[in-house]
């Protein structure tokens, strides 16, 4: 599929973003317009949808040949965020922090334990995935308008050097729940 990018004026919420898989995945999105699958991993840091780098190609196609794709390929995309729930902005941290608080009195009420992260640097991201799983449950429960992406800083592997704020593979992550926020795929420039 070829993407007209003249067609679109860059506005807030616009961006470009890549995608980690194996070539045929690749090639079923760009050249015939099929949306990539959808992960629904009760590990997925940012609940379930299609997961992309922000501006970061390089980390998309390290994400492939690491979970041993045969043949690991990256797919652009250009993204409109639409209604996006965005964790660099404080309003975004503020509902995440009540949908939190809201599972935490779910799970005492029914007297189950709360989901946990574990494994190295938190790989596995139970907790994160449950609490915005249940914050787009509370939204549809509050005929709220449901998000169609959220956007987060996720601070990966070891600090840049002893006592930094920087870590080695610090990164955008958006997760797209509604693929209507892709407007277009692309094969993206050698890198």
């Amino acid at each position: 599929m070829n993407f007209d990018f003249s067609r679109y004026r860059l506005r807030k919420g616009l961006i470009l973003a890549f995608h980690g898989c194996d070539d045929s995945r690749a090639e079923a999105a760009i050249n015939h317009g099929r949306h990539l699958r959808q992960s629904a991993n009760t590990y997925d840091w940012l609940g379930h949808g299609i997961y992309f780098w922000e501006n970061n190609p390089e980390r998309a196609l390290e994400w492939a040949m690491k979970s041993k794709k045969s043949r690991p390929a990256v797919v652009g995309a250009v993204l409109d965020l639409g209604h996006c729930l965005d964790l660099t902005e404080s309003v975004g941290c503020d509902e995440v922090g009540i949908a939190y608080e809201s599972l935490a009195d779910q799970q005492r009420l029914l007297q189950e334990p709360m989901p946990a992260n574990h494994g190295r640097n938190f790989k596995n991201r139970e907790l994160d995935c449950s609490v915005l799983q249940h914050l787009h449950h509370l939204r549809s429960l509050g005929g709220d308008a449901s998000y169609t992406s959220l956007r987060a800083a996720f601070h990966e592997d070891a600090q840049l050097y002893p006592g930094a704020s920087f870590s080695r593979r610090a990164h955008i992550q958006i997760c797209v729940r509604d693929p209507a926020c892709i407007l277009g795929y692309f094969k993206p420039a050698p890198f």
